[in-house]
């Protein structure tokens, strides 16, 4: 089932590294920790384009684009949620245009997760299917919301901050008070 979205758009910085002790812990003395979340998602992705975020949470195919990059910040539109079991037509559609890639032959109506994977995703030599284990701890400074994620990419482990919010502004002034800018 297809679900129209309605947006709030937001801008984002992110931070990516090994371990990012003094931005956390600075993090901390601000703001209590709201939420403590684990998710496991399968992100899609494709040499043709670095303008969309296609990824597989819960059943459900979720693509963002990407609308701007500014100061660091990025400005990301979530364009659709689609639940499995789905339209072939609709999984093919979205996401072969989101990884910029010719769409291949359809060889069903209907397409469980397990069966897109299996017969689109693995056999499909462009698309890459990366598993994602988070473990997200969530804060809120000022209007913003931050979030340390602690991620397993694959097997590797990785640390990473980000900041949220409508208005550029306050995410680079969280970005510099956590002094992230140079990350």
């Amino acid at each position: 089932m297809l679900e129209k979205i309605y947006v709030v758009f937001r801008y984002e910085f992110r931070a990516f590294d090994r371990c990012l002790g003094w931005s956390v812990e600075r993090l901390r003395e601000l703001s209590q920790c709201e939420a403590i979340e684990e998710i496991t998602d399968i992100y899609l992705v494709s040499a043709g384009t670095r303008q969309y975020n296609v990824k597989i949470r819960e059943n459900q195919l979720s693509i963002k684009k990407l609308l701007e990059e500014r100061n660091g910040l990025e400005l990301w539109s979530p364009c659709l949620k689609l639940d499995f079991t789905a339209a072939a037509a609709d999984l093919y559609k979205h996401v072969f245009l989101s990884l910029a890639l010719e769409i291949s032959e359809l060889r069903h109506t209907e397409m469980s997760l397990e069966e897109f994977l299996k017969d689109v995703v693995v056999p499909h030599p462009q698309i890459t299917a990366g598993q994602v284990f988070k473990r997200r701890f969530r804060f809120l400074l000022g209007n913003c919301p931050v979030e340390v994620v602690e991620k397993v990419v694959n097997g590797a482990t990785i640390q990473s901050i980000a900041v949220e919010g409508e208005d550029p502004g306050d995410v680079l002034g969280i970005r510099d008070m956590l002094r992230l800018a140079d990350v």
